[in-house]
């Protein structure tokens, strides 16, 4: 019977002894845990760690403010209250750089951390074509960067400093994008190749929902294209006819038009005088 009972007793004291010792591990797991909460707290938040000022690099023409302050923005609060969202290793990076991509006149955004200071290395876009409403001297116009992005109104312009652009289909917005790429780069580089190697000043280009072009060029005539070649061979085929003996005519002012739409089939329209009146005849050229 006492033995019983002493078996009771120790079976009891052990289960005592087992409890206050997970007590024990559970106090000092959590002390722990509570140890290095406070520790990762003040880490986080170490002056020395933190971002204090913004360094806007290569600003012209866009505000620096602007720019800072669209950072600022981002860099309040925290993530889920614990990390603020100055912590160097932690600055919401991709937030920052999307918002200030959607300041128009900006083309590009790169982030970094030096010394406490968040440095935003930015390009700006600049104009390459411009993008009209219609081909009239009060159409309305945006400037359009080499990315294709139209980014801002301007102002009334003169000239062909600018080469225009004018899409029967559509009417441009400020974030809009010019054509596809291929259309963009294909008008853009054939107009820059004939005017560099042929004095052919491409002063306008009309673009119909076929995805034909109408070039005009600055002193008279006019450049019909197709856009599903490449500009290699578009150019391959007005060249043959530009430096051609027989059509050394061919200059600005001097013909209607030369039509390019069916690739090594060229057609021309040209002026041809007939006592004191012009009569135009079509031909084709190869």
């Amino acid at each position: 019977m006492a033995l019983g009972k002493r078996n009771v007793f120790n079976t009891k004291t052990r289960k005592k002894r087992i409890l206050w010792q997970r007590v024990g591990y559970g106090a000092m797991s959590l002390t722990a845990v509570c140890l290095m909460y406070m520790a990762v707290f003040y880490t986080v938040r170490a002056p020395f760690l933190l971002v204090k000022d913004i360094v806007v690099v290569g600003a012209e023409t866009v505000s620096i403010d602007t720019i800072k302050q669209e950072a600022e923005d981002k860099l309040r609060g925290s993530y889920l209250g614990f990390i603020p969202h100055r912590f160097s290793f932690f600055i919401p990076k991709k937030s920052i750089e999307q918002g200030i991509l959607t300041i128009p006149r900006v083309a590009s955004a790169a982030l970094s951390v030096e010394n406490n200071a968040l440095v935003i290395t930015m390009k700006e876009r600049s104009p390459d074509v411009l993008w009209c409403t219609d081909d009239t001297a009060s159409s309305t116009c945006f400037y359009v960067a080499n990315d294709g992005i139209a980014y801002e109104a301007a102002p009334s312009l003169s000239g062909t400093t600018l080469m225009r652009f004018v899409i029967s289909s559509t009417s441009p917005t400020i974030g809009a994008t010019l054509l596809s790429e291929h259309d963009r780069s294909l008008l853009i580089g054939i107009a820059r190749i004939i005017e560099t190697r042929h004095h052919f000043e491409v002063a306008r280009i009309e673009y119909t929902a076929d995805r034909d072009a109408i070039l005009y060029l600055a002193r008279g005539g006019r450049l019909l294209l197709s856009t599903d070649g490449n500009l290699e061979d578009t150019y391959s085929n007005l060249a043959s006819v530009l430096t051609s003996e027989k059509y050394s005519m061919l200059t600005p002012g001097h013909f209607e038009y030369l039509d390019l739409r069916f690739g090594n089939k060229i057609f021309l329209e040209k002026q041809v005088p007939v006592a004191t009146t012009t009569a135009s005849t079509t031909s084709r050229v190869q």
